[in-house]
């Protein structure tokens, strides 16, 4: 978003490496070759519209669970 664009896709995705010498390093860090779409605002309007859609409030105050109190202890 911060680069400018209001769209983006995954097109395509697949395991590119299975079958290469290297297949179990790229395996265990979960890696696939992709394909994407983007675009980017047609104008600043556009951008600004997104981000504020984006955005979202935090909660100001932060309550901690209450712990059950078993009557029988």
């Amino acid at each position: 978003m911060v680069a400018g664009f209001v769209d983006f896709e995954i097109t395509w995705r697949k395991d590119v490496f299975g079958g290469a010498p290297q297949a179990g390093s790229a395996e265990n860090f979960g890696t696939l070759g992709i394909t994407f779409w983007a675009r980017k605002a047609a104008n600043e309007k556009e951008l600004e519209a997104t981000l504020a859609a984006l955005s979202c409030e935090l909660p100001t105050k932060r309550t901690e669970p209450t712990a059950e109190k078993n009557p029988e202890t």
